[in-house]
Formats: structure tokens, sequence, C-alpha cells
């Protein structure tokens, strides 16, 4: 059973992504998609990271992509509670608490940062008040004037821009502090430590710290998230800082870094992504992989599987089924047009 996510079959190549919006380590990825596939259970995790193993599992789907398919269908009637329910839910509400949750220290911790960086980015002079919720009044005894209001202001307009910086600013200190940390103490120091006191999830950890250790040396002008992608990528060493080296100078966002290992991987060749003189001969040589990617289902041996090709690069098997063009081909020769089921 083939596993689909957002109306789109899964390949090797998403599971770095679902692992990163997920939340979950790349070998659960695999214990998930695996498990759907035999039409098993979810695989049982404990604690936050098994919820997110079960989210991530009822988020797939054996769908094909049903988007051509005629809307006829009535939508279903609407289930309406019985006033009596209504009234039993609305009360449960009105009894439950509505103060403020109490920080927990993980948020404490954030809290204290971000209201010591708001500090430095607009009370130097002190002409402004910090309160510990964050909350910024004018200090009367020293107000600040016209032109420091204005540049407070245009300071704060500025912080509201680092969150995306900070996040990626954290993950390089991260690897660099458990990777410092390792060397210092030597086996007495164990990140497995850091993940349960923290409840942090130690993939997060063991990523960052390999991760920074990959490229401390050679770090291009880009996000923590291309060098992430880059390193996991199935291809030669020097074929990742090619593709870092290009998105880097034509501006090419982690998606794009993505696709680009993936043409590498399937044509065995980096030729190609060599060839790339400016950003959009970059988007056109990806626009026209995606177009050429088609994915294959093969009866070989007894046995049904799946795999991503090319247009028009029919793969070896018994029986095999091209999705992109909906043909069916029985050991290499054409047995005809997969035509859309007719109404029962």
């Amino acid at each position: 059973m083939q596993p689909h996510y957002n109306n789109t079959a899964i390949t090797e190549d998403d599971y770095a992504q679902l692992s990163e919006e997920f939340m979950i380590p790349l070998p659960m990825v695999i214990e998930v998609v695996d498990a759907f596939k035999k039409g098993k259970k979810s695989p049982t995790h404990s604690g936050a990271i098994g919820v997110r193993v079960k989210a991530f599992f009822k988020a797939l789907s054996s769908d094909m992509d049903t988007s051509d398919q005629e809307d006829t269908q009535e939508p279903p009637a609407p289930s309406l509670a019985s006033p009596s329910r209504i009234a039993e839910e609305l009360a449960t509400d009105s009894d439950e608490d509505s103060e403020p949750a109490k920080l927990t220290e993980r948020d404490g911790v954030v809290e204290y940062a971000s209201n010591q960086l708001m500090r430095a980015m607009t009370s130097d002079d002190g002409h402004f008040l910090i309160t510990d919720e964050g909350f910024c009044s004018i200090n009367e005894q020293n107000p600040p004037s016209i032109e420091k209001s204005y540049q407070v202001v245009a300071n704060v307009l500025k912080l509201r821009e680092l969150t995306d910086r900070m996040e990626d600013k954290g993950c390089w200190m991260l690897g660099s502090i458990v990777s410092s940390l390792e060397d210092y103490h030597g086996e007495a120091f164990s990140v497995t430590q850091v993940a349960d006191a923290s409840t942090a999830s130690y993939n997060t950890i063991a990523t960052t710290l390999s991760v920074y250790k990959a490229f401390k040396d050679k770090k291009y002008n880009l996000s923590f998230t291309h060098h992430k992608e880059a390193h996991y990528a199935d291809i030669e060493k020097e074929d990742k800082k090619l593709v870092l080296y290009k998105c880097e100078k034509y501006d090419l966002n982690s998606k794009h870094l993505r696709t680009l290992c993936s043409i590498i991987k399937k044509m065995e060749d980096s030729q190609t992504v060599k060839n790339i003189r400016s950003h959009d001969s970059a988007i056109a040589l990806i626009d026209a992989f995606k177009a050429a990617k088609a994915i294959y289902y093969i009866y070989l041996e007894g046995q049904w599987s799946w795999k991503n090709g090319l247009d028009g690069e029919i793969p070896e098997g018994s029986v095999v089924i091209d999705c992109k063009n909906k043909k069916s081909y029985a050991n290499g020769e054409f047995m005809g047009e997969i035509t859309k089921a007719s109404k029962i």
C-alpha cells in the first residue's frame, strides 16, 4: 500500500522534510512509512515524540491524487447535537479555569532570553523600563528624545525580523556546544542526559551535532536547513559542496537544494548542476526535473513494489504501471491505457 501525504506519494527524498515537519527522527519516519505500507497499526512510542509519530501516521493516506475527478458527490449532512448536549458542553466550558497557564521552565528561559535581548535593543541609556512580562514603559526620570524614540521603534521592528535567524544561529550554537562538551568531558558527557533533562528530542541534538561537525570548517552563507539537507543527501561529498555553492551564489532555498541533490543522485552525474549559471537557469532545471519525475508500480517475482523514475524510463517488471501517464506495461511491452472507471 503506497503511502501518500497531502495527495502526493511519499518517496525517500521526502523523509528529511517529513522528519522536520513532524519533529520526529528519520528512523521513525521510515518505521511509520513501512508500517503503513504493510497495513499495520501506528508504531508506539512514549512521551511527546509518540504523539507526533501517531500524528504523522494519521496524516498518511493510500489515495492517489483525485483532483481531476468530478466533484459530483453531495456533501454529507452536518451532524447536529441535541440541545441538551450543547447545554452540557457550554456548562463544562464555563466551569473551566480561565486563568493563564503558568510558564514552564523552558518557557521561562525563552522569556528571559527574549527580554534580555529587548533590553539591549531599547534601554541601553535607561530611557525605557522592561518588565519581566516583556512590556515596555518610558522611564519618566530619564525620558527619551524624539530621535531616540524613533530609533527604538526601528530597533524593535528589526527585532521582530530576527526569529528565523535566531533559530538558525541556535542550531549552529547547539552543535558547537555539544561538540565542545564531548571533547572536554569525553565519555562522561552524554547527549541522552541532556535530552532527558530538557524533554528535547534526541534527534534534534544528534542532527545539529552531525551537521555542525560536517561543516564547521567550511560553512556557506546559507541557512542551517540548507546544510542539513546537503549533509543527509545520498550523494558524494564534493557534490554536496557543489549544490551548497550554487544555492549560495544564485539565492536558492533549501527545497531547491534538495531537488538539485535528487537530480545528481538520479542522473549519477553532477555536470547538469555544474552548468547552472543563474537563478533562473537553476529554477528551469528544477521545474524540468519535477515535470519529468514519475512513479512506477512494479510487479516482479510475486511482489508489488514502487520506485521513483523519470518519465519514459520504464523499469523492468512482469507488470509495470506508469502512474504519471496512466499506462501499463508487461515485460517491457506496452499493454494499454489505464482509463477512469465508470460510475456504478
